[in-house]
C-alpha cells in the first residue's frame, strides 16, 4: 500500500509561494499583542472605576465650607457661670500654647488674651475686630488659623446682667452677626453662636471658645 508522497506535496507549496507551518509560527505575535491590549482595557477601566464622580471638572456640585451649619442656643442657660471647673489637662495646656503661637504671628492678635478654663481655652481679640471698622486681614487671619483646627469653636458674647429688658437676646443676636462675620472672613466648620452673662461690664464683648480633647458638645 502507498502512502501520500510528501515530497511532492512540499514541492507544490514551495512552488505556490506559501507555508503553512511558517505562516502559524509568524502569527504567535497577535496572541501575546491581544494580551497587551486587553491588560491596557482592564487598567483604564479600574482607573475610571476608583476616580471620583462629583469634582468640578465633572459637572458635580461641591459643597462650598461656608454651607457649614451656624448652631445658636434657643434659650438662655439656667447658669451663665459654672458652679465647679472640671481639671484641665496636658492636651489642653499644649492647645493654649498653639494657640498662643498662632496669634502671635498676626500683630494685629497680639493683644487677644488666652485663658485656660478647664478644658476649653477662651480667646479674647480686641472688640474691635468683629465691628463694622475691624481689620478685616486680621480677622481673616483668624479665621484661617481656628479652620485648621479640629477643635469644636464657639463665638461666645458675654453681656451683663440687667434688671430690665432681655439683654440674653441682644447678646444672642450680637453673637450670631459676629459668627457671620468669622465665617465670611474664612472659617469654614461649624460654628455655634451662644450668649452669656456675666455680673461685671469689664468681661463684656465677643469671645472664641475652643474646646479641648474630651469635651463633648
Amino acid at each position: 500500500m502507498n502512502g501520500p508522497d510528501y515530497r511532492a506535496v512540499d514541492l507544490m507549496a514551495v512552488s505556490a509561494g506559501s507555508s503553512p507551518g511558517r505562516n502559524a509560527a509568524g502569527n504567535l505575535w497577535l496572541v501575546t499583542f491581544s494580551d497587551l491590549v486587553l491588560l491596557l482595557l482592564v487598567f483604564f477601566v479600574m482607573l475610571f472605576a476608583m476616580s471620583p464622580m462629583g469634582g468640578p471638572e465633572r459637572g458635580g456640585a461641591v459643597p462650598l465650607r461656608a454651607e457649614a451649619p451656624l448652631a445658636t442656643e434657643s434659650k438662655p442657660p439656667e447658669e451663665s457661670r459654672p458652679a465647679t471647673v472640671p481639671p484641665r489637662g496636658a492636651a489642653t495646656e499644649y492647645l493654649a500654647v498653639v494657640l498662643r503661637d498662632g496669634l502671635d504671628r498676626v500683630r494685629a492678635l497680639r493683644d487677644t488674651k488666652v485663658v485656660l478654663s478647664g478644658d476649653q481655652v477662651l480667646l479674647r481679640p480686641p472688640v474691635a475686630l468683629f465691628g463694622e471698622g475691624g481689620d478685616a486681614v486680621a480677622l481673616s487671619e483668624l479665621a484661617g488659623f481656628l479652620d485648621r483646627l479640629d477643635n469644636r469653636v464657639i463665638l461666645v458674647v458675654f453681656r451683663k446682667e440687667q434688671s430690665g429688658g432681655d439683654p440674653w437676646r441682644g447678646a444672642l443676636a450680637e453673637a450670631v452677626d459676629a459668627a457671620n462675620r468669622l465665617r465670611e472672613a474664612g472659617f469654614g466648620r461649624q460654628l455655634t453662636a451662644q450668649a452669656r452673662l456675666v455680673s461685671s461690664a469689664a468681661s463684656e464683648g465677643p469671645a472664641l471658645l475652643v474646646l479641648g480633647e474630651g469635651v463633648r458638645p
